[in-house]
């Protein structure tokens, strides 16, 4: 299994659309082969921090093509 993990600082301008587009971005992801989990969550210590969490069976499946941007 590979773990990846990531964040972004949110800006009051850009926080709720930052959401959505990470909720998006985790929803697609999920549906790609070889994905076995894929997360987007406010941290509980900064609220300020959208953290990505994905869970991939293998390298080649993190690699593949698809219709991930």
């Amino acid at each position: 299994m590979i773990l990846i993990t990531g964040h972004i600082i949110l800006t009051l301008d850009h926080r709720n659309r930052m959401i959505a587009l990470g909720a998006e971005h985790s929803a697609r992801s999920r549906s790609e082969p070889g994905c076995l989990a894929h997360n987007c969550d406010i941290d509980v210590e900064n609220s300020d921090r959208l953290m990505f969490v994905e869970e991939w069976e293998s390298v080649d499946a993190v690699r593949a093509p698809s219709s991930r941007t």
